[in-house]
């Protein structure tokens, strides 16, 4: 978070949030299965037009948090998923 914030992706988003993610706090505030799902809408409408390879490498990211019965926290918590 440091390193992040004394550049150009510095911004009160990471700044709060990024905190929190640190503190091990995915209190929701957008649960993780509303992020999965919106995620799930755009690969089935444009995944057959355009190859979305981040997209579908973050909906995998969701649905193994799903597997673990964290989809009701916030969607930040997949960096638990990173962390494994």
């Amino acid at each position: 978070q440091q390193a992040l914030m004394g550049g150009a992706a510095s911004s009160t988003i990471l700044q709060n949030h990024g905190a929190l993610m640190l503190a091990g706090d995915f209190e929701p505030g957008f649960r993780a299965e509303l992020q999965q799902n919106d995620l799930r809408v755009v690969l089935q409408r444009l995944g057959t037009w355009v190859v979305l390879p981040l997209a579908a490498t973050a909906e995998g990211l969701y649905n193994a948090l799903t597997v673990r019965g964290r989809a009701k926290e916030d969607h930040s918590a997949i960096v638990m998923i990173l962390e494994e």
